[in-house]
């Protein structure tokens, strides 16, 4: 695939798959209880994103020509200044990591040191503008939950222009390429997953993952999500069966939907003002798109990924093939307005 954003594409996805393979090592191995802590929203962040966001930022940040690029991801190193012991096992990852990323194919720069590492970390995590000529986004580790069970988990790495999604990037280190499904249980056992991508205008691809720094030749995904009928959809008024596939990551849910293993996902949140972290979602919606499918908002408009670390215009999420969108949506805004309205926010406790 020739494009003009060949060496980002080349650069990132070497990235993505070196720590999908120190992920998958992570997650064979028993975590220790200081290798995790909570975050104030009760999610557990392992050291495993740690590593994991400092490694994809260096990398990128480490090439003369994306130098000046912004970067945009979940965590910030806060936690990591006030705990050396977690701190330290950060720094064992990535030193563990270095050989492949500086001696590889495509050699990748990495932290010099802790102190590096965590400013790496807070170059994205500290970061409040996605508008800007080139931007980088990553989730470390999306769906950490399920990574510390031994489920399904992804990398998401995605690259903007001015706020547009050009290049989105995720790494599926447990699902199987062979596969037509996507369930939590399902691991690849015997490989390092696959890997979907794709680029504004050249369509969505796939490839196998496997532990060096080579990249295994991509396969161009047919467009599958233009072509579903509606009545292929919609059981009962949409045509679905419940509870569908089941899956934790939000991430996922696009590699899944990019794949053709599923056709459409709906989020209503329960409180109208709850708006959606962007890195669970940039980049995988471009994947999704470049398939021939079609992602808007519960209100019909098009994504806004310009406004910083949330999806401040944006509320709920329709994604279904280009083809029925726009019967599918107009079938959920009926069901919402008979359902009445949202309340705004959690009622608090007088």
């Amino acid at each position: 695939m020739t494009s003009t954003h060949h060496h980002e594409l080349e650069v990132a996805c070497t990235a993505v798959q070196l720590c999908a393979i120190l992920t998958r090592q992570l997650q064979e191995a028993t975590l220790s209880p200081e290798s995790s802590v909570a975050k104030a929203d009760f999610s557990p962040v392992t050291v495993g994103d740690f590593a994991v966001q400092a490694l994809l930022t260096a990398a990128l940040h480490g090439v003369p020509d994306f130098r000046d690029d912004l970067f945009l991801a979940e965590e910030s190193a806060g936690e990591l200044r006030q705990n050396g012991p977690l701190l330290n096992k950060v720094w064992e990852l990535i030193v563990q990591m270095k050989p492949a990323f500086e001696d590889g194919q495509v050699p990748l720069c990495t932290p010099s040191d802790d102190s590096e590492a965590m400013d790496m970390i807070d170059l994205g995590g500290k970061n409040e503008r996605s508008d800007g000529p080139r931007t980088w986004v990553f989730d470390p580790i999306d769906g950490t939950a399920t990574f510390l069970r031994g489920q399904q988990y992804t990398i998401n790495c995605a690259f903007l222009r001015d706020g547009q999604e050009e290049i989105g990037i995720i790494g599926c280190p447990n699902l199987s390429i062979k596969s037509s499904s996507v369930h939590e249980d399902e691991i690849d056992s015997a490989g390092l997953g696959l890997m979907v991508y794709a680029v504004r205008g050249k369509g969505t691809w796939v490839r196998s993952m496997q532990c060096s720094s080579v990249l295994l030749p991509a396969t161009q995904i047919n467009r599958h999500g233009d072509t579903a009928t509606l009545d292929q959809l919609i059981a009962s008024k949409l045509n679905l069966t419940w509870p569908g596939v089941d899956i934790y990551s939000s991430i996922l849910k696009y590699a899944a939907l990019g794949l053709g293993r599923c056709s459409i996902c709906i989020r209503v949140f329960k409180y109208a003002s709850w708006r959606s972290n962007m890195w669970d979602h940039a980049g995988g919606i471009l994947i999704f798109e470049e398939a021939g499918g079609k992602v808007t908002d519960l209100n019909g408009k098009a994504i806004d990924f310009s406004k910083g670390r949330k999806m401040a215009d944006n509320y709920g999420l329709v994604c279904a093939p280009s083809s029925v969108h726009a019967d599918v949506l107009k079938l959920i805004q009926e069901v919402l307005s008979g359902y009445g309205p949202i309340p705004w926010e959690r009622s608090k406790a007088v």
